[in-house]
């Protein structure tokens, strides 16, 4: 999982966007990643690019993950 989300951060950072990975402390330790938007830039900049990304290399495998997790009663584990 963390490898597919880190993917997911290359290919937005590859399209311009600056990503937060997984690890980040503004994570708060939750398994995703995001991309960090600039003070003052519209935050619809980049969404498709972040859109495109998160499909292509993280979401499919992120939502079978945690319907994995939520049938074994457990919670997504915390990254290093």
């Amino acid at each position: 999982m963390i490898q597919a989300l880190n993917r997911a951060a290359d290919c937005i950072e590859a399209e311009g966007l600056q990503a937060v990975r997984p690890g980040h402390p503004q994570l708060e330790g939750n398994l995703v990643f995001m991309r960090f938007t600039p003070e003052g830039v519209d935050p619809a900049v980049g969404a498709d690019a972040f859109r495109r990304c998160s499909e292509r290399h993280s979401a499919n495998l992120s939502s079978k993950y945690q319907v994995q997790l939520e049938a074994e009663g457990r919670a997504a584990p915390r990254p290093e």
